[in-house]
């Protein structure tokens, strides 16, 4: 399972309120007010801080230091999760002509903005943060607007914005950790578009840089991500390295989701043996009840795939029937699969009892529906035409049967992909029947429908059969 790893806005926080020598203005009866609020502020007991700062507001609004108490009182604010209180404090300093020398108007914006995004305004954070990005000058407060953009198309899950500002990211002078984040984002969002190469070029420099950085962190969720590209890309070995890179500094939950994932692609190669490891270390390792983890009865199910291409017959039917007792898709799934076990060594008739015992089942009658914006799964249809097929090869035929089940897959599955070869069994089930005319009907559907199948000579030939008797 793919780590999406999101990012929240972090703009700033290691702010102190600047504090004045005491001596500069003894005489100010205010600064003992002042001093006091700064001294709680500095110890985080906001609270206080944010009550001495109001007071000191209330009493000496014209106060050459009122900027910075309102700028502190802000700050508490903010500390307090008061985004609401903070946001208006932020934006009074914002909008006065002239700043204290000792509060940069960068970092007012991104902390005014980062206030209206906790606060549930993002739309209006964004655009204070796009124009910031564009209006503030080069430097630290510049770079942050621009990473928080990135952030926020990145949460937005707008791919192809969140491309732009990432790189934008990385354009300007940035640190290291900016660098890796808007690489990663990049990456992710490169993924989602489907640009695998780009992807891939793009993260194998960031992994670069976090390699130099000595970000083990970085280069793990980069590696993670990598895998998913090569895979997205067709490129299972490169996939399968860069994960089992990632897996080595995995632990816990994250550790558990790449062991099956690296199942999966090491399955796709048809590595048996090492795929058939990885899912049990899955299996043992997961902690989760069956009914919460769909994975777990995925992974049963593979596991006993890689014992059937290991040729390990008895293991594998013992534990594709245990699955084919469930009432989910893999059920289904191990079913179809208990029968090819058998089908694919010529074993018909043992395939045929092994595809009938789904017949009664509830999923079998029902269907399995859509769900997840994919479209309803094929595997009963999968079911009825690999039993017609068995009842066709067995050494005693049962056409009739055979013909019930075929016709059973174009009444409830007209999409289904294999339509071609049931039109062709079924053409040649009603000719075995001696029904030619329905079988000549059918052989000429097949020719209206399908002139450059593969197939299309043999019920050809089988046509004119029909048309000769």
């Amino acid at each position: 399972m793919l780590h999406r790893h999101r990012f929240l806005l972090t703009l700033c926080l290691s702010l102190s309120v600047p504090q004045l020598p005491a001596q500069d203005d003894a005489a100010d009866p205010a600064l003992e007010l002042y001093f006091a609020a700064n001294a709680a502020y500095n110890r985080k007991l906001y609270p206080i801080a944010a009550g001495n700062y109001q007071s000191f507001i209330s009493r000496y609004a014209a106060h050459p230091k009122a900027q910075l108490a309102r700028y502190g009182l802000g700050l508490s604010q903010f500390a307090l999760k008061q985004y609401d209180k903070a946001v208006g404090e932020f934006l009074k300093l914002i909008n006065e002509p002239k700043l204290d020398s000792k509060i940069e108007r960068g970092r007012l914006t991104l902390l005014h903005a980062q206030c209206l995004l906790y606060g549930g305004k993002k739309e209006e954070a964004q655009a204070r943060l796009v124009a910031a990005a564009s209006n503030l000058p080069p430097g630290v407060h510049q770079t942050g607007a621009i990473a928080a953009v990135a952030d926020l198309f990145f949460g937005q899950n707008d791919w192809q914005k969140t491309v732009t500002w990432a790189r934008k990211v990385q354009a300007v002078k940035s640190g290291n950790a900016q660098r890796l984040r808007a690489g990663y984002q990049e990456g992710y969002a490169l993924f989602k578009l489907e640009k695998f190469a780009e992807a891939i070029a793009g993260l194998e420099k960031t992994r670069t840089l976090a390699t130099t950085a000595k970000s083990e962190t970085w280069v793990t969720r980069i590696n993670y991500l990598l895998s998913e590209c090569h895979a997205a890309n067709k490129s299972l070995d490169k996939a399968e390295v860069s994960l089992q890179a990632a897996l080595a500094k995995l632990r816990g939950s994250s550790a558990i989701d790449a062991q099956y994932r690296l199942g999966t692609i090491k399955f796709s190669q048809s590595k048996w043996i090492e795929a058939q490891a990885d899912f049990e270390n899955f299996l043992r390792d997961n902690k989760k009840p069956e009914k919460e983890d769909p994975r777990i009865r995925e992974a049963r199910f593979h596991v006993a795939r890689c014992l059937m291409e290991q040729k390990e017959t008895n293991k594998a039917d013992k534990k594709l029937g245990e699955l084919g007792n469930g009432s989910d898709e893999v059920a289904g799934r191990a079913v179809f699969w208990k029968g090819r076990l058998y089908s694919r060594d010529g074993k018909y008739a043992q395939a045929a009892n092994a595809l009938r015992s789904a017949t009664d089942k509830e999923w079998y009658k029902k269907g399995f529906p859509a769900s997840g914006g994919k479209p309803a799964p094929t595997i009963v249809a999968d079911i009825d035409f690999e039993y017609a097929n068995a009842l066709m090869l067995q050494k005693a035929p049962n056409w009739m049967l055979a013909l019930q089940f075929l016709q059973r897959v174009q009444a409830r599955r007209g999409d289904y992909s294999q339509m071609p070869e049931v039109f062709s069994q079924q053409a040649i089930c009603q000719h075995k029947l001696k029904q030619f005319e329905p079988s000549r009907r059918t052989t000429e559907r097949f020719i209206s429908a399908y002139v450059q199948h593969k197939l299309i000579a043999d019920i050809r030939f089988l046509h004119a059969e029909n048309l000769f008797l």
